[in-house]
């Protein structure tokens, strides 16, 4: 299982391209390992948070 991260637009920015990147490749199969794309919020204390929810949630 691959965890593939993007953040969400910053600024007077619209979009992420990393955000749709993880958008993209979410739920797709690389390698034979499912991907799941998911998008963090830009502020550093809530990323980290939201990362280790992931990470202990996908164990990837």
């Amino acid at each position: 299982m691959y965890l593939f991260t993007g953040y969400e637009p910053f600024g007077d920015h619209d979009t992420n391209p990393s955000a749709t990147l993880a958008g993209t490749f979410d739920g797709r199969r690389v390698a034979g390992h499912e991907v799941v794309g998911e998008v963090l919020p830009v502020v550093f204390a809530d990323a980290a948070a939201e990362m280790a929810a992931l990470l202990d949630e996908h164990n990837p």
